[in-house]
Parts: structure tokens; C-alpha cells; sequence
């Protein structure tokens, strides 16, 4: 009688084994996603006391925490704790991942930092100076406000741009001004806002491209006021805070007292009409805040139910009550454009062109007899002569001009200096800028013809060293 073996189940190698289970949790990684992809808002909590959307270093430190927007009655998670300050959170397009500035010690400097939306895979992307309101470009790369130390101003601050790793760190502004809060418009532009250094300046919002070039005014504040926060952007909305130091007069008669107001307008028409949406005696402490409950978070008074769960949470080793100071929607959203770039680093110089010197809101110049203005300069900010070039009979002229620092021209006739602009402008390397006029009303538009300047090359820019420049003209041809 033959008798028969059972047949023995085969067994897998080990490395079979851990591969199967990897595919298997793979799978079911499609049908559970993980906590990042859930839609959470991320809630920066600092001290009171605090001010500029920092909390100050004596006041015992801040902390980032998340509340589940599909589930808002779960108590908050918290995420950071124990740094001396935290900038508002930006969270990627997908949701997945968010950036902010953080100081890590009392004295430190305020550095750029990434983690996951659900506070894990936390790292230091830039160590090393004072970087601030750091967003992401639709690229993958990062744009964030720097601190320049060499400048000998601690408050002048510039744009800059870096890969997602934190590499290859260039700025994208230029001049002795304070840029900050950079947010992306849905068309791949990035908006923020600048202010003088000297003076009680109201500030402006512009506009760049990412790569630097196409710098242009958005908007600035009413008449008497000034931009206190923001921007923020909110689909085809943009969100300022603005300031003003006394009651004024609004379209309709209407009298607005003092004090902060929330403003909107159109990211497509920030000229047309503006809309209050906070004002009179509320005191918008975190702008932040009603930038949240108005563009980023679901209806129904759900940032209230927020502001309630955040005030009942303890958070171990903070003995005063924490207040919200910055706000992230982490949930998927809409990508903006992405640009390409003119720029190339090889070359060191760009061009400028104007269409007609008089086009402008001078009297000065509009109602100057054509062929009396007779040369356009260029010169730096500290009055050297960078370029020159003649006007043509039609009003334009064509100058090249060295990139990467912010320029000022003037414009000059038979008994001399005319007009000036010191606005700062710039141009990257290889970039051909243009304008209408000098000083035009933001709604012109240009006459369709071919200007005369480009009949001829760009005048040259002029080959000079610092200390052989020509000062600045004080009114002489």
C-alpha cells in the first residue's frame, strides 16, 4: 500500500513576505488615505503681546497645532510647541505639506521650516539669518521675505526664491525698502507688499513675476490709510488690513471711522471697486484670522466654533493663555499658472523702453512741447549715472541699463531737469521692459504704432565705477 505525503504549503522567503505586505498596505493606502490628505487647518498659538504676527521672545514661546475640518469637534493636536516664535503657516497645493518661518530659541534667528500637514517629516529648510512669510510658487519652489544684515538695516527686507529643498537661494526684489507677505495670484504672479524705510510710509502692493521681472503697482491703500497686513489671496479675491489714523470719506458719503478694516478687490480688476468686509469697532487683532473665516474656511460661523475649542485647549509648559496668530487651510486648491522665465544669468544688463515721455499725470510733461524733452537718464540710487539716451520726437526712447538694483530716472529738456521718478524700479538680466508713459494713469493704454526709439539700437549702458559716477543732477542739463 503506498502511502500519500501531504502536500506542505509553501512558505515565503522573507524578503516575499515584506514585499507582499508592503503592496498590500500600498493598496489600502488608496482607500484609507492618511491624515495629511484630510482637510485640517493649521493654527499658529503665541502669547499675548505679541505683535506683527510674532509673539514676543519673553513671552513663553509658541505653537502650531491642527484642528480637523471634518471633524471640528475633536480636540486639537498639538503639532510644534516650545519655539520662541511661528510665523503663519502656507500650505502646498495639495495640502500635503505646509512652510512657515519659525525661531527655534529666544535670540535665534527666524529661519524657514517645512513638515507635513500632519506635523510630521518636520525640517529646517534655510538655517542662518532672518527669513520671514515663506509661501509656495506654483513650480515647487518657495518665496519668502529675507532680512539683508550687509545693508546696515535691520528692517529692509527683499524677496527671494529658492528650490524645495532650500537650494540655489537668489532674491527676486531689489532696493532699500521692506518686502513682505508674498502670496501667489491665481495667474502665477506673485503679489505682496512693500514699504519705505524712511518716513511714515502708507505702503503699496505690487506685482512680479517669479523670476523677478514685470514689476508693477496692484493697488494701494484709500487716501489717509495705510496697509497694516496682507496680502492674502482667496480664489479671484485679494485681502489687505488697512489703518487709517482718522475718520475720512468713503464713495456714497459715507464716513468710515478709524481704525482697521479688512478690504477685497479683484485680483483681476484691483482698481475697480473695493469691498469693506470688517471695519468700525472691530479690532481686527489678527488679520490672519478674518482672512481665514472669509476665503478659506467653510460657512456657518465655523471659525467661531474654532476660536472656542482653541481657547479651552491646554498645551503642556505654557502657563498664560496662547492666541491665534496665523492661519493654513490644509486641503487641496487650485494650482495657479506657471510662468516661464526671460531671465539668464549669463548676461548683466536689460533694456528699458518708453512709449511717450508724455503720457503722465504731470502737467509738466503732458503739456510740454514735443522735441523739448531731449534725453532720458538713468541713474542709481545713490545718483550715479548709469545710461542715457536721446527722446524722440514721438516721446519714446530705448536705453539699456545694468540689472539687479533698483534705478531712477530723469528726464531732461533745454533748461534742465524736468521730472524724475525714484520709485526704485529694476530689471533682470535679458529683460526687455516697457512702459507707456512717465507716471500715466494706471488705465492707459498705449497708441497702436511702432515708437521711433526702436528704429535704432538700445543706448548703451554706461560703463562706470562707483567712485567715477556723476552725482546726481540738482536741476542742471
Amino acid at each position: 500500500m503506498i502511502k500519500t505525503i501531504p502536500k506542505i504549503p509553501k512558505i515565503l522567503s522573507p524578503w516575499k513576505a515584506v514585499l507582499a505586505l508592503a503592496m498590500a498596505l500600498a493598496a489600502l493606502a488608496i482607500f484609507l488615505p492618511g491624515r495629511e490628505s484630510r482637510p485640517a487647518l493649521l493654527v499658529v498659538l503665541a502669547p499675548a503681546g505679541g505683535g506683527d504676527g510674532f509673539p514676543s521672545e519673553d513671552g513663553g514661546g509658541a505653537a502650531m497645532v491642527r484642528l480637523e475640518l471634518e471633524q471640528p469637534e475633536t480636540r486639537p493636536e498639538v503639532l510644534i510647541q516650545g519655539f520662541a516664535a511661528l510665523g503663519p503657516p502656507r500650505s502646498s497645493y495639495d495640502g500635503r505639506r505646509a512652510v512657515f518661518s519659525g525661531r527655534r530659541s529666544a535670540g535665534g534667528p527666524m529661519e524657514i521650516w517645512e513638515m507635513s500637514a500632519a506635523g510630521s517629516s518636520l525640517r529646517p529648510l534655510i538655517s542662518g539669518g532672518d527669513r520671514f512669510d515663506p509661501c509656495y510658487l506654483p513650480d515647487g519652489r518657495i518665496v519668502y521675505s529675507r532680512s539683508d544684515p550687509k545693508s546696515g538695516s535691520p528692517a529692509r527686507r527683499t524677496l527671494h526664491a529658492c528650490l524645495p529643498d532650500g537650494a540655489a537661494e537668489s532674491p527676486i526684489t531689489f532696493g532699500s525698502a521692506r518686502d513682505r507677505s508674498p502670496a501667489v495670484l491665481p495667474d502665477g504672479r506673485i503679489l505682496f507688499r512693500r514699504h519705505a524705510l524712511a518716513g511714515q510710509d502708507p505702503g503699496r502692493l505690487l506685482v512680479v513675476n517669479p523670476d523677478g521681472t514685470g514689476l508693477l503697482l496692484f493697488c494701494e491703500p484709500a487716501g489717509g490709510a495705510s496697509i497694516a497686513a496682507g496680502p492674502w489671496t482667496a480664489g479671484d479675491a485679494v485681502l489687505f488690513a488697512e489703518e487709517a489714523a482718522g475718520a475720512e470719506w468713503q464713495g456714497g458719503g459715507e464716513l468710515m471711522p478709524p481704525g482697521r478694516r479688512l478690504v477685497s478687490v479683484s485680483a483681476r480688476e484691483p482698481l475697480g471697486a473695493r469691498r469693506i468686509i470688517a471695519a468700525g469697532e472691530l479690532v481686527l487683532e489678527s488679520s490672519e484670522a478674518w482672512f481665514s473665516s472669509a476665503g478659506g474656511l467653510p460657512p456657518g460661523g465655523w471659525l467661531a466654533k474654532a476660536e472656542s475649542i482653541l481657547s479651552s485647549t491646554a498645551i503642556p509648559g505654557y502657563e498664560e493663555p496662547l492666541r491665534p496668530t496665523g492661519f493654513a487651510v490644509a486641503a487641496p486648491r487650485t494650482r495657479p499658472l506657471k510662468l516661464t522665465s526671460v531671465v539668464d544669468p549669463s548676461k548683466s544688463t536689460g533694456t528699458l523702453l518708453c512709449l511717450d515721455v508724455h503720457a503722465s499725470r504731470l502737467a509738466a510733461l503732458a503739456e510740454e512741447k514735443r522735441g523739448r524733452i531731449r534725453t532720458a537718464r538713468v541713474l542709481s540710487a545713490g545718483g550715479l549715472l548709469l545710461g542715457e539716451a536721446p527722446v524722440e520726437p514721438d516721446g519714446s526712447f530705448f536705453i539699456e541699463v545694468p540689472a539687479d538694483q533698483p534705478l531712477h530716472l530723469e528726464l531732461h529738456g533745454p533748461d534742465g531737469l524736468l521730472a524724475r521718478d525714484e520709485s526704485g524700479l529694476w530689471v533682470r538680466p535679458n529683460e526687455n521692459r516697457c512702459c507707456i508713459g512717465c507716471h500715466e494713469g494706471p488705465e492707459l493704454s498705449p497708441e497702436n504704432r511702432v515708437p521711433l526709439a526702436l528704429e535704432r539700437s538700445a543706448a548703451p549702458a554706461v560703463a562706470r565705477s562707483k567712485e567715477s559716477g556723476i552725482p546726481r543732477s540738482k536741476g542742471g542739463s
